[in-house]
């Protein structure tokens, strides 16, 4: 999962743990919660594609359901209409990769 533009930085790390819900790194509180938040900001989904093998070669039909996670700029737009004042460090410009690409 990427936000924004690659980074040489180190990569964005969190831990969901309910009794210590936030910690501090580099000064700043990283709570779980936040990176939620920023994902849903951002539009992240999943994209699933479903393929089935049939014919000859195989003994019987068989279907595999391939999943990955996306940004669906639709939805990026739609939150951030329905929440203005959302503010997040995370969230600067649009993840990729995109849905239905």
């Amino acid at each position: 999962m990427q936000f924004g533009e690659p980074s040489p930085a180190a990569p964005l790390n969190t831990r969901n743990e309910p009794t210590a819900p936030c910690e501090t790194v580099g000064g700043q509180q990283r709570c779980f919660k936040g990176v939620v938040d920023a994902a849903v900001a951002a539009g992240l989904s999943i994209e699933t594609l479903t393929v089935s093998k049939t014919g000859a070669a195989a003994a019987k039909a068989s279907t595999t359901v391939y999943a990955r996670m996306c940004f669906d700029p639709v939805s990026a737009q739609t939150f951030a209409s329905e929440h203005p004042d959302f503010r997040s460090t995370l969230v600067r410009v649009p993840g990729r990769p995109r849905c239905g690409i």
